[in-house]
């Protein structure tokens, strides 16, 4: 999982009033908090049955065929924009940009 790839140990979350008070206005007037940790999600392989080296092919297969979870759809989503916004900085070499996800074998 995430936590695990990139070692996090502890994870802060801000308070309510925190939010509220640094500006942060959520929608439908409701702030999701996460107060334990949640089950893994139907369709989702159990970590210790995964298998490392068809983990990138698994992804992508579901990204093409929109079968992965609503959050593995929204965290791809980031990454491309974030890359289209790299790509457009290329300061007159549009194009030029090569996403890793697209080069990993």
């Amino acid at each position: 999982n995430l936590c695990y790839d990139l070692s996090v140990t502890n994870m802060i979350s801000p308070t309510e009033e925190e939010l509220m008070s640094a500006g942060y206005t959520p929608k439908d007037d409701v702030i999701e908090q996460m107060h334990e940790p949640w089950n893994v999600p139907d369709g989702v392989v159990p970590e210790h049955l995964r298998k490392t080296h068809a983990m990138y092919e698994t992804f992508m297969g579901r990204v093409k065929h929109g079968t992965n979870t609503p959050f593995a759809t929204k965290i791809y989503k980031v990454v491309r924009e974030i890359e289209e916004q790299i790509d457009e900085l290329q300061d007159g070499r549009k194009g030029e940009f090569r996403s890793p996800l697209n080069q990993i074998k």
